[in-house]
């Protein structure tokens, strides 16, 4: 499993007192989930939301903090039965989608963008079925 955690000030909904919400992100295989958790020392407020998706407004702070990565499938080792159940499980594909995807692997652009990591966490998703990735900064022009 890989994570990351970021901090965000806030303002207390209670009592108005300034606090830090949690926000960690955290994936395992190809599922995503959010929790974030925020308690005033002063009024004793406490609350804890988990979902399973990353909002664009939770990925931005991330983004802020850490740049966008990409996931770069380099090589395929036997395009078989588990690498099409890996691809189509790992982009929401059909099994033919997934197949005519996974024959025009490896690919020099990136297969996906997003949270460092989410992309490394699928990155070991992916290895395990064959196929390999790499996972790199996106350098985006000033």
């Amino acid at each position: 499993m890989h994570s990351s955690n970021i901090s965000v000030p806030q303002r207390c909904p209670r009592c108005g007192s300034a606090i830090q919400a949690n926000v960690q992100v955290a994936a395992r295989g190809t599922v995503a989930r959010v929790s974030r958790s925020v308690r005033c020392s002063v009024c004793g407020y406490a609350e804890e939301r988990d979902r399973r998706d990353v909002l664009p407004e939770i990925a931005d702070l991330f983004y802020a903090r850490d740049d966008r990565y990409a996931l770069t499938v380099t090589a395929v080792a036997e395009p078989g039965p588990d690498a099409v159940a890996a691809l189509a499980e790992a982009f929401a594909l059909d099994p033919k989608q997934a197949k005519r995807r996974l024959d025009g692997l490896p690919e020099e652009r990136p297969v996906v963008v997003g949270l460092e990591c989410i992309l490394l966490e699928l990155r070991d998703y992916l290895a395990d079925a064959g196929i390999q990735s790499e996972v790199a900064k996106v350098f985006e022009p000033e």
